[in-house]
């Protein structure tokens, strides 16, 4: 009696931990579904930091229509990101390899184009142009002596001497001078991390440095 007592007691003790097993194994997250959400969030993360990398350093100097406009292949992509920062753009090896997978990511030939800000763009990464304008007065005659001294009082800390480029862009020969009235309103108003001149340099002033600029070779 004792052994048939014996004999289904372990008989249920196995049934259960069979049980258990069964269980703990249906309650295990999927490895791989671990790593598909890590994936997600590198992915996700990079975009982030893609964005906030052309509000900080492309949008300094460039419309962000150049981006949303553009329709690239990867290698064009690659070329214009290498050029920015052979301009004097502040980006690392590694964000540039985050700006040119995004860029080639959403602005490839097929992408369809976009003309509005996207639910998953939040107002601080967004690339929209600024919302307030200031009235940009009539251009000035620029004086350059004047432009180089003011440019070495105000500037250099930011754009390195003969604005080759530092913390902020390279200024020589950079695209931006092309267009007096966007230079004039990017300086006076700010953008990215570059801080409103507005209060500190009148009108001809910022004239007076933009046409010292142009002198650069």
């Amino acid at each position: 009696m004792g052994r048939w007592i014996w004999t289904v007691s372990r008989g249920m003790l196995t049934i259960i931990g069979v049980m258990l097993a069964a269980a703990a194994l249906t309650t295990m997250p999927d490895h791989s579904l671990l790593l598909a959400a890590e994936d997600r969030e590198d992915t996700a993360g990079h975009e982030r930091q893609a964005v906030g990398l052309l509000h900080a350093r492309c949008a300094v100097c460039h419309s962000t229509d150049l981006v949303t406009q553009q329709r690239l292949a990867r290698e064009q992509w690659t070329v214009i990101v290498n050029k920015m920062a052979h301009w004097g753009a502040q980006v690392s090896a590694s964000e540039q390899q985050i700006l040119g997978d995004y860029l080639a990511t959403r602005y490839h030939p097929d992408a369809a184009a976009r003309t509005e800000q996207t639910a998953q763009d939040s107002p601080e990464t967004t690339l929209a142009e600024p919302t307030t304008h200031v009235r940009v007065p009539p251009l000035s005659v620029g004086r350059p002596e004047q432009g180089q001294q003011l440019f070495g009082q105000n500037c250099v800390p930011c754009h390195g001497p003969a604005a080759a480029g530092g913390m902020g862009p390279k200024l020589a020969k950079n695209p931006i001078l092309a267009d007096e009235r966007r230079f004039l309103s990017t300086v006076r108003q700010g953008r990215g991390v570059m801080p409103a001149w507005g209060t500190i340099l009148t009108a001809q002033e910022i004239a007076d440095i933009q046409v010292w600029l142009k002198t650069l070779e």
